[in-house]
This record gives C-alpha cells, sequence and structure tokens, in this order.
C-alpha cells in the first residue's frame, strides 16, 4: 500500500514536509508577538485582532487579546484551584468551555492554550442528555462560561460538581491597553492534545475525537503554503465551536496576524444581513457549508440582483465548502452571480477537518472535472494519504469504487477514553505503508473512487441498504429527490435498515401535494425505491451545519409511525361489496393496518398496491402469517403479484369458499402453485445454467458476499469442485419455467458428509468460514455421527432476472417446499439450514415453521488470519441456524 507503489492503483498522497519549530498552538503565538518577517512587533500588537459587529468598541488588538489571555491564564491558575485539579488528572486535561461567539470565547481557548490544556466545548444549544454524557465521558477540570448562558440552557444543574469560571461574575481585572505588558504564563504542563470535539452521534453514542497541536499545526501549515494571505485580508468566525471547521476559521489568519470578524449566528441565518456585514468588513475569505452557499445564492436569485451582485461581496476572493456534498448545480449558479475563487474540501473531525481540495476559479473548471455529474472532492493535502480499499482491505485499481481510508499527520489520536494510538472500527492499522506518520489509518465510512488523480464521492457505506433483495443507495434517491422542481429542500433516510419495519423516508420542504412528487419520483425510480414523501416545516440542523437525521427519524417515529389513522380505510368502498366479500377485505386491511401501523400516510383502499403503502417483501411475511392465523390460507407470492388489494381479497375468498367446502383443500392452498414450473433431479446438462445462476446470485445479491466484495468468478471453482458430489448423492433438484429454462436451483447434502469446501478467493474464504463457525456446533450436534439422519441445506439460488418480486418470493417456497418433500422421501428426520437473508429467514421462521436454534451477528466474526472481515456490517445482519423436523 505504499503511496508511490503501483501508479494503478487507487492511492493519493500529498507532499511530505516535517515541522522545524515547536507547533504547540501557544508556541506559535507567541513567535508571532516577538518576532514576524510580515510586519513590525508592535504593529502586529497594535493592530485589530477580533472584530464584532454592532460593538461600541469595535475590536480588540492582538496586544489586548494577548493581555486578556495571559491574565485569564494566571487568574484561572491562580484562584479556581486548577493546580488541585492537575495534580488529580491521570491523563488529559480538559478545560469545558461554553460561551456564545464572543471576544471572551476566544481570549478563553487562548488563555487555556497558554495553560497547557485542552479545550472543549460546549454548545449552548445541545441538549441536556448530550451534555450529561459528554461531562461524565471527557471529565473536564474546569468550565469557562457566563451567569447568561448559565441562566439560558437546560443543563446548568449538570455543572454542580464542577470548578465554574464565569466571566459576568468573577472579576477579570482586564488591564488597560497602556499597562505594563504581564510576563508569559508558562504551561502547567505539556501534553500534545489541542482540542476534544465530540461527533454529531450518528450511532446514538457522541464520541470525543482527539485532536493534537500536531494535527491542527501541519492541517494549517498546509493552508498557509497553498493559500498564503496577503495584506489587508480580513476573514471571519461563524462555524459552531463544536464543528471542526471552526479550528481552521479562528487560527489560520490569527497566527498570521490577519483579523477575525466573529458573526454570531442570528446574522448567518439571515442572508441579507449576513452578506451586508460581510461587505461592511470587507472579508476575503470565507468558510461554509454548501447550503448557506445556496441561501446566499438564492438572495441574488429572488431579488433579481444580477446586475448588483456583481458589485457585492467583491472583496470576498476566497469560498470554502465542506461538511456537505458540493453540486454542479450550486456551483454553476455561484459562478453566475459572483468572481472568485471556490474550494470544495473533504474531510470529517477524525482528520482535523480536511484531508482532500480542490479549486474552482470559473465555470470552465466546473465542467472540465465532473465525472458522472460529480464535482470532486480533490487531490490529497500535504502530509496525507487517501486509499480506496475493497471490503477485504484491499486497495483497489483506479477507478474502481472502494471505501475510502485515511493516514497521516491529520489523523486524530483517536477518541476519549479510547487507545490512543490502538486499533478500533474507526481507526486501524496501515500494514501497506510504512512511512512514518502514517501508522494508522481512519476509516471514512464514505464510498469513492479516484479518477484523474481526483477523489470523487459515490455515497455513505451505511447508506447502503437492501429492499427485496436488491442493493439500493440512499444517495441515489436523495439525488432524485432533490433534482424536483417541487422539493425546496429535502434529505433521504432509511427507518430501521434491515428491519421488517424498514422504510425509506423523504423528508421534504415542499408547497406542493406529496401525491405529486410521489408521481414524479416514479418516472426517476425503480418501484422498490421508491420512498415515503413526509412533508416538514423545516430541514433541522445541527449546530454545524449538517442535517439532524436523528431529529429527523425520531420525529418520524413519534409523529407517524406511533400516531394511529382516525379514517383506516374507505368504507364506502366496503360498503359497496356482499357481506361475505366485505368480511374479507375487512380481514385484510386490518391485518395491513396491524403490521403497518402508522407508517400509513392515507386510509387503505382496496386499489392500494401494497408496496406503495409502506409494505415490503420482509413485512409481507407477516401479513400472509396472520391472514393464515384467520384461516386465509393466501400464498406469499399470490400478495406481491397482486397489483391492488382487490386482487388480493379474490384470492382470499376463493381460498375461504375452498375450505370451508372441502376442508382437505386448505392443505392444498397451503402449497404453491407450481404449474408453470417443472422440478428436475440435478443433472449433468444444467452444470452451466446452475452455475451462471449461482455465480450471478450471491455476487450481486448475496448478503454475506456483499460485504466482502465477493465477484462472480469467485463462486465457479468452487462449483466445479463440489459439482460431482451433489451429482453423486441425488439429494439435489433444479426449477424450469415453460420454456425450459432453469430458474431456480436447491442443493442439498447429507450433514454427516458435506464436502471439503477450498475457496479460491480470499473474499469467499470469509463467507464459508463464517457460515462454518455459526453453524458448525449445531450440524454436529444434530449429525451425532449418524449418516442419512439430517440432510442439510446446502444452497437456494433463483434467477431473479427473470423473475418478478412476487415470482422470486414464491420460488424460494416452492424450494423450500420441495427439499422438505425429497427430506421425507429419503428418510431424512431432519432438514439443517442457514441463512443470511433477511427474507429466507422470515419464510422459514413463519410460513414453513423452522425451529431457530440460534443467530449469529456476523460483524462479531474473527477469522482465523486475526482479521474481523465483517466489522463494517450493521448489527442486524445475522446468520440464524434452523432445523426443521420431519
Amino acid at each position: 500500500m505504499e503511496a508511490d507503489g503501483n501508479n494503478n492503483q487507487s492511492i493519493l498522497a500529498g507532499c511530505e514536509y516535517e515541522l522545524s519549530e515547536p507547533f504547540g498552538i501557544h508556541q506559535v503565538w507567541q513567535r508571532l508577538l516577538l518576532t514576524t518577517a510580515e510586519l513590525p512587533v508592535d504593529t502586529v500588537r497594535d493592530s485589530p485582532a477580533l472584530i464584532v459587529p454592532g460593538r461600541k468598541q469595535a475590536h480588540v488588538t492582538f496586544g489586548q487579546l494577548e493581555q486578556r489571555a495571559s491574565a485569564l491564564a494566571q487568574k484561572l491558575w491562580a484562584s479556581r484551584g486548577v493546580d488541585s485539579t492537575l495534580s488529580s488528572c491521570q491523563d488529559d486535561w480538559i478545560i469545558a468551555v461554553c460561551l456564545p461567539p464572543s471576544t471572551e470565547l476566544i481570549v478563553s481557548l487562548l488563555a487555556i492554550f497558554k495553560l497547557g490544556a485542552a479545550y472543549l466545548p460546549l454548545d449552548p444549544a445541545f441538549p441536556s442528555n448530550r451534555v450529561a454524557h459528554i461531562l461524565d465521558d471527557a471529565k473536564p477540570a474546569l468550565l469557562i462560561t457566563s451567569t447568561a448562558v448559565l441562566n439560558e440552557v437546560h443543563f446548568g444543574h449538570l455543572f454542580q460538581d464542577l470548578a465554574v469560571y464565569r466571566y459576568d461574575r468573577d472579576d477579570q481585572n482586564e488591564q488597560p491597553a497602556g499597562q505594563q505588558q504581564l510576563a508569559p504564563v508558562q504551561p502547567a504542563r505539556h501534553q500534545d492534545l489541542a482540542v476534544v470535539l465530540y461527533t454529531s452521534g450518528s450511532t446514538g453514542t457522541p464520541k470525543g475525537v482527539r485532536l493534537t497541536h500536531r494535527n491542527i499545526y501541519h492541517r494549517l501549515n498546509w493552508q498557509w503554503r497553498t493559500f498564503p494571505f496577503t495584506a489587508g485580508e480580513v476573514c471571519c468566525f461563524k462555524t459552531a465551536l463544536t464543528f471542526v471547521d471552526s479550528i481552521a476559521e479562528i487560527w489560520a489568519p490569527l497566527l498570521r496576524a490577519v483579523p477575525i470578524v466573529i458573526i454570531p449566528k442570528i446574522i448567518t441565518q439571515n442572508p441579507e444581513v449576513f452578506i451586508a456585514t460581510l461587505e461592511s468588513h470587507c472579508v476575503t475569505r470565507l468558510v461554509l457549508v454548501p447550503s448557506l452557499m445556496s441561501a446566499i445564492l438564492a438572495h441574488f436569485s429572488g431579488n433579481n440582483k444580477t446586475s448588483s451582485s456583481s458589485r457585492s461581496l467583491q472583496q470576498l476572493r476566497l469560498w470554502v465548502c465542506s461538511g456537505e456534498v458540493l453540486s454542479p448545480q450550486l456551483l454553476r449558479q455561484f459562478f453566475h452571480y459572483l468572481d472568485g475563487r471556490v474550494c470544495n474540501f473533504y474531510g470529517s473531525t477524525e482528520v482535523t477537518g480536511d484531508v482532500t481540495c480542490v479549486t474552482f476559479g470559473n465555470s470552465e473548471d466546473v465542467e472540465n472535472l465532473l465525472v458522472d455529474n460529480r464535482v470532486p472532492l480533490g487531490s490529497a493535502l500535504d502530509n496525507c494519504a487517501i486509499y480506496i480499499l475493497s471490503p477485504l482491505g484491499e486497495v483497489v485499481d483506479l477507478g474502481q469504487i472502494g471505501e475510502v481510508f485515511v493516514s497521516g499527520a491529520h489523523v486524530a489520536e483517536g477518541y476519549i477514553n479510547g487507545t490512543k494510538t490502538g486499533i478500533t472500527a474507526s481507526f486501524v492499522a496501515n500494514a501497506g505503508d510504512e512511512r512514518k506518520g502514517h501508522e494508522t489509518m481512519y476509516r471514512t465510512g464514505d464510498y469513492g473512487r479516484i479518477v484523474n488523480g481526483q477523489l470523487y464521492y459515490e455515497g455513505r457505506a451505511d447508506s447502503q441498504i437492501k429492499v427485496r433483495g436488491h442493493r439500493i443507495d440512499l444517495t441515489e434517491i436523495n439525488a432524485a429527490v432533490l433534482q424536483l422542481d417541487q422539493v425546496i429542500k429535502g434529505v433521504v433516510l432509511c427507518y430501521k435498515p434491515g428491519q421488517p419495519e424498514q422504510e425509506i423516508i423523504a423528508f421534504v420542504v415542499t408547497n406542493s401535494n406529496p401525491s405529486s412528487i410521489h408521481q414524479c419520483l416514479k418516472k426517476k425510480l425503480v418501484s422498490y425505491a421508491m420512498p415515503r414523501v413526509v412533508v416538514v416545516g423545516e430541514i433541522p440542523l445541527l449546530v454545524n451545519g449538517k442535517i439532524d437525521r436523528q431529529l429527523l427519524l425520531r420525529d418520524y417515529a413519534k409523529n407517524f409511525k406511533s400516531k394511529p389513522i382516525i379514517c383506516r380505510w374507505n368504507e364506502n368502498e366496503l360498503n359497496r361489496l356482499d357481506e361475505r366479500e366485505r368480511n374479507v377485505a375487512s380481514a385484510l386491511l386490518k391485518t395491513v393496518l396491524s403490521v403497518l401501523g402508522g407508517s400509513l400516510h392515507k386510509p387503505l383502499s382496496l386499489t392500494d398496491n401494497y408496496f406503495y403503502v409502506g409494505g415490503n417483501s420482509l413485512n409481507a411475511v407477516s401479513v400472509v402469517t396472520k391472514l393464515r392465523d384467520q384461516g386465509f390460507y393466501l400464498e406469499l407470492g399470490d400478495f406481491l403479484e397482486a397489483d391492488n388489494f382487490h386482487q388480493v381479497v379474490i384470492k382470499m375468498e376463493a381460498s375461504s369458499k375452498c375450505r370451508d367446502s372441502f376442508p382437505s383443500c386448505a392443505k392444498q392452498l397451503q402449497n404453491p402453485s407450481v404449474s408453470d414450473y417443472k422440478i428436475e433431479m440435478l443433472n449433468p446438462s444444467v452444470k452451466e445454467e446452475v452455475k451462471r445462476i449461482t455465480c450471478e446470485c450471491f455476487s450481486q445479491k448475496g448478503d454475506l458476499e456483499l460485504l466482502t466484495g465477493v465477484k462472480y468468478e469467485d463462486y465457479e471453482p468452487l462449483l466445479d469442485d463440489v459439482w460431482q458430489h451433489f451429482l453423486d448423492v441425488n439429494l439435489s433438484f433444479t426449477v424450469k419455467n415453460i420454456q425450459g429454462r432453469t430458474v431456480a436451483c436447491g442443493m442439498n447434502c447429507d450433514a454427516f458428509d458435506v464436502p471439503k469446501l477450498n475457496p479460491r478467493a480470499k473474499a469467499l474464504g470469509y463467507v464459508f468460514e463464517v457460515l462454518e463457525h455459526a453453524k458448525g456446533p449445531a450440524r454436529e450436534a444434530l449429525v451425532n455421527g449418524k449418516k442419512g439422519h439430517v440432510l442439510q441445506n446446502f444452497l437456494v439460488v433463483t434467477d431473479s432476472a427473470l423473475l418478478t418480486p412476487a415470482e422470486n418470493v414464491a420460488l424460494v417456497q416452492c424450494v423450500e417446499r420441495e427439499t422438505l418433500t425429497l427430506a421425507k422421501s429419503n428418510g431424512f428426520h431432519c432438514i439443517f439450514t442457514s441463512n443470511s437473508s433477511p427474507l429466507t429467514q422470515q419464510i422459514c421462521n413463519d410460513v414453513l415453521d423452522y425451529q431457530i436454534l440460534g443467530e449469529y451477528q456476523v460483524n462479531q466474526f474473527l477469522a482465523l488470519d486475526g482479521t474481523k472481515p465483517f466489522s463494517h456490517a450493521p448489527d442486524s445482519q445475522l446468520i440464524t441456524i434452523g432445523v426443521k423436523y420431519l
């Protein structure tokens, strides 16, 4: 994995620079004040450092900032028991800060650095439970805040046992500008930890990222080399302190004697006021998320200010976008209204904010760099390396999609209360790159590819979900939603992925009817990728400007899933039916309602299709099972194949009449109709067809195979190895359609005599290793040394390319039931099976009444080579082990 290795490998590497001078932020600050090549020292001290819009005392000079920070550091050391808290600190020394954007905030951060501590920002908008977790996890020694903030927040009571410094209560005794300079504060301890930032907690539990002075200085050094400041520049600090971009926003300009304008959130929320503020203070650089840039451009667009905008923000020459996907439409719109350079930065908190960058000077640059209408994320920053890896951790070829990993000087020191330099699910050993500083890689969770030396974003690893056996990416659905003219803002999320209640939800801000959006999406998306459209008043944002996905999903669960529908179905429709048909329809709609619950966004109608009202193949099994409990022997395939509920009612009524007139007919109705299919025992003539179906089925749709990246060709030699064994035991069969094409296959063997498997590909080897690990002990216990006792279901495959979803489900049932018949006729006592597909699991559990012997969570599997090849799998990805006694 050497960065200078195979040119065909997907690796980007930045230039390498060594740090030749002390790199602590406070040390760089002192050098700035004592010796500056660009400006005389007195000029720097008298120059504005902090500018506050609307204040009578409009600015704080660099000299005043130094005095106030030194005075605060000395006061904290002398009067707040810092020495005692320091002596009790076993490891990190952390000081929490809870202040709004202000001069006091910047003074506090510099004072903390002067003491040798790290700062931990607490946003006043944080919920109490988040603050409680952070305090318990990070254990700060001290809090710097104000009485006004404590009176406003909901979590003030959590600070009772914490030493607190309040600006408006504890007299800071600020010195006049002309007073003698304070002696420099000597750090109370020397630690590299500089900042602790808690992530947004998409997994439910926020984690504190440990950023060091070394991380930060490397990041700033790259910026100073790539985008050097020129005389007269002004920057601004407007990003929430809890967001990693705030670090460079504050310290990149200040450590180069460039002033910053402190802009509160209330100004950035009003585009007109925000633009006026940038204009009046001659701000030359701006860091922002694309959604804020969109709001600024919408202001120009909405007011038809094409001509006046050309005169606006002329001084703002560098726009830095990060934190969200930057669209080509937004870039084109920017260059239509404004001049300047736009940078697209990519990174995360765990890599000190940024690891790649690309710059656009005009609209031609945009068009030249687009690939598949995607804006590039750029090339690697100095001292950083980007790797695109397969699920097995191997570097993929250029142009191929894989997961993005990062190594180098920007990679954080791990998480609070985690191993600093150890290996976790997010921070992994970089065994292939022996360069100093690249020993650890951060796993971003993003998919990407490298084209022409540029990294391109290809979605989130956790945005990949399966619907009716098809793997889809939520980012593709999200793009389709945002392309609609009716949608002002929107985001697509998955509710309870992998579970029977799974739903794709499109949260949109719109003035249109949800049904019209739904109709438009039907023209863009395949049926199984159709989201449910939920209209919201606004898309909530976290304090860092990113979308608060967890809040949207919580509100959805509260306001939609648990909210009963007053009018549950169209009573007028039912009243037009005769009594018998009305009773059947009522039973069906009640059952559907009980399964889908609050996900129904309108009363049910007999003309509705099950999938369009929120159903899927998984919860369809629950509907059919519940109907059977009521005496309606409806096939799962018939239910899924029906165009609407009225067709289902007709099938249910037929089964009800048959049951009443001929009780023995009920048993027949439980078996799927195979009149259009022919079952044949496995024979040499179908080998190539079975190989093709098996290779396609598992490489394209196999849950475990997709996790390790199994390819079509990986299965071919393995099937060649075991083919003769399955022919000899004569326990396997194929299913052919009326055209004579093989559309399904069930391969079985005696569990006492399982063929030895020797997969050549490592990816496939992991699949069979985890399967054997999960089912081996149970199989041995069942077999108990007896031949002819247990039939093992080796595999079930269907040619889904030739089948509708309903036909596919029906064939799976057909194969499973034919296996039952085969087992009985050959004198086996039971059938043993393992399943990793949620659909097959439900069919075996709920329809075929398999007894579950155990479940295995695949992301916990430790392979024989010491790796965890399925560590990125969701917790819901299980292997179930089942048995059916005959």
